[in-house]
């Protein structure tokens, strides 16, 4: 798992490797005794997804000490 945070809709959970990760994160909600009504996946739009692909390019060449 990379990131969990509370939404509007409940929990949001990003997962490192995709939807390999997500049957056994819900299997182990339920044996904790947490109801899952809901597990579906967000869809990113191709604008959402160049703006995060060219913002990490554009932080590989920001110098190391600026970064800091």
């Amino acid at each position: 798992m990379s990131s969990a945070q509370r939404s509007d809709e409940g929990i949001r959970v990003e997962l490192a490797r995709g939807h390999a990760d997500a049957a056994g994160i819900n299997a182990a909600l339920v044996h904790a005794g947490v109801g899952v009504a809901r597990l579906e996946p967000v869809r990113h739009s191709l604008e959402q997804r160049f703006l995060e692909i060219t913002s990490r390019l554009d932080a590989d060449l920001i110098p190391e000490e600026v970064r800091s």
